[in-house]
């Protein structure tokens, strides 16, 4: 930008990249938490897996029905505390996606901000181009018609 421009609304262009910064931060903090939430989705899984694994395998080598019902009880618990955690997994997507469009929002706004000064930024050259032209034409007219050879 030159020397001389100065933009009107740059507290409000700054405010806005301000505003912006601050939503793509609070973004990337609920895209972690989610993507933490995820993880402990799919450890109880990966449990839920392995649980049922090892009952199997006690199952073949002949273990109590007492045991099977532990198993069994602590299989349903899993069950409840992964459907828990789709439900914490689902409300935290909601809020990553609310972050998103906020940020998306105040992007917006922050380039019209920016767009606006930029058409000003041009709007200030060509009339400094414009300026400096017509003071190059009067030169040779405030001289009394009198031609220089440069």
């Amino acid at each position: 930008m030159a020397k001389g421009f100065k933009f009107s609304l740059q507290r409000l262009l700054d405010l806005a990249e301000q505003k912006e910064a601050l939503a793509k931060l609070e973004l990337s903090k609920a895209q972690l938490r989610l993507s933490l939430e995820q993880e402990r989705l799919q450890e109880l899984y990966l449990t839920v897996n392995g649980t049922r694994g090892k009952v199997l395998g006690l199952y073949q080598k002949g273990t109590s029905v007492a045991q099977l019902r532990l198993f069994n009880s602590y299989l349903r618990a899993l069950s409840g505390d992964i459907h828990r955690q789709a439900e914490v997994v689902d409300q935290q997507a909601e809020v990553v996606s609310r972050h998103r469009s906020r940020a998306i929002s105040l992007g917006q706004e922050r380039e019209k901000y920016a767009r606006l000064r930029q058409k000003r930024y041009d709007a200030y050259r060509q009339k400094a181009l414009k300026d400096q032209q017509k003071y190059l034409d009067d030169i040779p007219a405030s001289a009394g018609g009198r031609s220089h050879a440069w």
